[in-house]
């Protein structure tokens, strides 16, 4: 009986130790989590929904004026079409401020102003044009990283 007791005290002891080592770990994993978590905003399904479809709306409305300037020389003709586009996709940004992340915005409005100032060049070197126009697309590259960044960062509830 007294080696039962033994045996038993013992298992017990050891089953102490073990449980207590496996609720320090899963203590740390849950730190961890809780850090991860920390860096993160939280909203709600709808509303990321919401934004997301405004991020994807600028940035086609982006894609679509950047690609009038490139496939059609801007000419007295289709210069109404490009005003037409361009402040339209203006006008939804605008609107959609109070919406979207504060820096994602204002890479927008810096992108927007590098298409407008693109467009006015009519005097430029062929060279200095396309430097510019590079610039722009490494703009709206930067822009959509930034807008990636943004969103990982998001955590949805």
């Amino acid at each position: 009986m007294k080696i039962a007791n033994i045996i038993l005290t013992v298992l017990l002891f050891i089953w102490t130790i073990i449980s207590f080592i496996i609720l320090q770990k899963n203590q740390k994993k849950l730190e961890e989590i809780k850090v991860k978590n920390t860096n993160k905003a939280s909203m709600t399904k709808t509303w990321f929904d919401t934004e997301f479809q405004m991020y994807k709306s600028l940035f086609r409305g982006i894609g679509d004026v950047i690609n009038f300037l490139i496939i059609s020389k801007i000419t007295n003709s289709n210069k109404r079409d490009f005003h037409i586009k361009y402040l339209t996709l203006q006008d939804e940004l605008k609107s959609s401020q109070p919406f979207i992340n504060e820096k994602i915005y204002d890479a927008f409005d810096k992108l927007l102003g590098a298409i407008i100032n693109y467009n006015s060049q009519q005097d430029e070197s062929t060279a200095k044009k396309s430097q510019n126009m590079n610039d722009i697309e490494n703009m709206r590259d930067n822009l959509s990283r930034q807008i990636k960044d943004y969103l990982s960062t998001l955590t949805v509830v």
